[in-house]
C-alpha cells in the first residue's frame, strides 16, 4: 500500500503506511522503503527537517542492514542514505568511508551485478579521489545498463577532469 500511495505522489501517506507496518513488524523490505522515501522527502524539504529526514534514513537502513546482513539492496540503501547525508548535509569524510564500505558489500551479496550500485559506488570513489576505480565503476555500469546515459556522461567528466589535470 505504501508502495501505490508513493506511485501516486502521495509521499505523506506512504511514510505513515510504512511506520504503521514496522509498528506491526519489522522487516529489512519495509525499512528500505521507508529510508528511501525519507530520502525523496528530504529533497523537498526545507531548513533542518532535511538534517533530520537523511539522519532517520541512515538509522532505517543501517536496521534493515542488521535484519539481513545479505541483501544487496539493503547494504545499497545503507551507502545510498550516508551520500545523501554526506551530500547535503554533513560533508563529512566519514559518511562517504561508510557509503563506499556499504557499495562495496551490497557488490559482494548481490546475485548478479547491479549498474545502479556500481554508479552509486563510482560515484562515491569520485568523491573519495579514487578516479582509477571510479573510471572502472562506471564503465562496468554502462556495461551492465546500457541505456544508463549518466554512467557514460559521469565517465567522460571524470575523464576530462583527469585530463586537465595531467
Amino acid at each position: 500500500l505504501g508502495e501505490c500511495y508513493w506511485q501516486r505522489g502521495e509521499l505523506d501517506s506512504a511514510r505513515h503506511v510504512f511506520r504503521a507496518a514496522l509498528e506491526h513488524r519489522r522487516c529489512a523490505s519495509t525499512l528500505c522503503h521507508l529510508s528511501m522515501l525519507l530520502r525523496t522527502l528530504s529533497s523537498a524539504a526545507g531548513g533542518g527537517s532535511v538534517d533530520a529526514l537523511l539522519q532517520e534514513s541512515v538509522v532505517l537502513a543501517k536496521e534493515a542492514v542488521r535484519l539481513e546482513t545479505t541483501s544487496s539492496r539493503c547494504w545499497a540503501g545503507l551507502g545510498a542514505a550516508h551520500l545523501s547525508l554526506h551530500a547535503h548535509v554533513t560533508s563529512d569524510a566519514e559518511d562517504l568511508h561508510l557509503a563506499h564500505r556499504a557499495f562495496t558489500q551490497a557488490g559482494k551479496t548481490a546475485a548478479r551485478d547491479d549498474a545502479d550500485i556500481a554508479l552509486n559506488h563510482a560515484t562515491v570513489q569520485w568523491m573519495l579521489d579514487c578516479p582509477e576505480a571510479a573510471l572502472r565503476q562506471y564503465t562496468r555500469a554502462h556495461e551492465l545498463d546500457a541505456d544508463m546515459a549518466t554512467a557514460l556522461s559521469f565517465r567522460a567528466d571524470l575523464w576530462a577532469t583527469l585530463v586537465k589535470i595531467s
